[in-house]
């Protein structure tokens, strides 16, 4: 019998049973009961030397686990005597779990020690940096590793090992922005973080199903611009209109400048000076 597991919630279980007579006296009657809630009797008798199989017990696993102990009981055939033994198994419940958050910088970043933005805004080729913080959210150590669905991300960007509670940012991916994103209003590409379930030598917990987490973050390029138009009037104007490019007029004649500001980008701006 396995002495104990490693399982996630809800996991079906199932117990073993293994009865041998290491008597010298054939035994009968054998009951075998065990308190995870199993009970089982042997119609026939067992030699000595002889070994049988229980039928399993199925059920799943409890919220919290649990360790109990089965006992078997036989009468010997020739004395009447009746004979004992008892053995143990502990089934562990664990509940791994794993948050990432995906955000971007301006800039080239060669470590991450902060979040950044969800989405960053600027003109195309700006250099930009996508960092990744994740976080043992579980009860049990995981290593993790992250992928990118930005283009040029490396696979399996691997983030170490870490104990439940802890966190740790990721190696950051450098790119810059592109000329065009989909959708137009900005890319939320995701990143998903897995966490390997193991042991205190990292060691694959077998019995544990990885977990994941995702976030989107991206950016969206801009294209800023302005333009001015000067014009000029043969007048006098307190408010301008649209006027000319040129004026002929006598020397002191009054004359009114006009100019008109137009954003032809894509985004608002600000601190216009002329």
């Amino acid at each position: 019998m396995e002495e104990g597991i490693i399982v996630d919630p809800e996991d079906d279980i199932s117990y073993c049973y293994l009865i041998t007579n290491d008597n010298d006296a054939t035994l009968c009657d054998i009951v075998m009961t065990d308190p995870a809630g199993y009970e089982y009797k042997l119609d026939e008798c067992l030699p000595p030397g002889g070994s049988v199989y229980v039928p399993p017990y199925t059920k799943n696993a409890p919220d919290n686990g649990e360790h109990t102990t089965a006992k078997v009981t036989g009468v010997a055939e020739d004395s009447g005597t009746v004979v004992t033994d008892s053995d143990d198994a502990k089934v562990e419940v664990r509940n791994p779990a794993i948050l990432v958050s995906k955000t971007v910088f301006d800039g080239h970043l060669s470590e991450c020690t902060e979040e950044g933005a969800e989405l960053y805004m600027n003109v195309p080729g700006t250099s930009v940096t996508y960092c990744y913080l994740v976080e043992n959210t579980g009860d049990t150590r995981l290593c993790i590793h992250v992928n990118d669905d930005e283009d040029g991300a490396r696979e399996d960007i691997a983030c170490g090992c870490m104990d439940a509670g802890a966190s740790a940012y990721c190696k950051p991916f450098h790119t810059s922005i592109p000329e065009s994103v989909d959708p137009s209003t900005g890319s939320k590409n995701e990143v998903t973080a897995t966490g390997n379930p193991v042991n205190k030598n990292d060691n694959d917990i077998p019995d544990l199903e990885d977990v994941t987490d995702t976030d989107p973050a991206g950016v969206k390029p801009i294209f800023p611009d302005i333009s001015v138009e000067k014009t000029v009037h043969l007048a006098k104007l307190s408010v301008c209109e649209e006027g000319v490019e040129m004026v002929e007029g006598l020397p002191g004649t009054e004359v009114t400048y006009c100019y008109e500001i137009e954003n032809t980008g894509d985004v608002r701006l600000c601190d216009i000076k002329m």
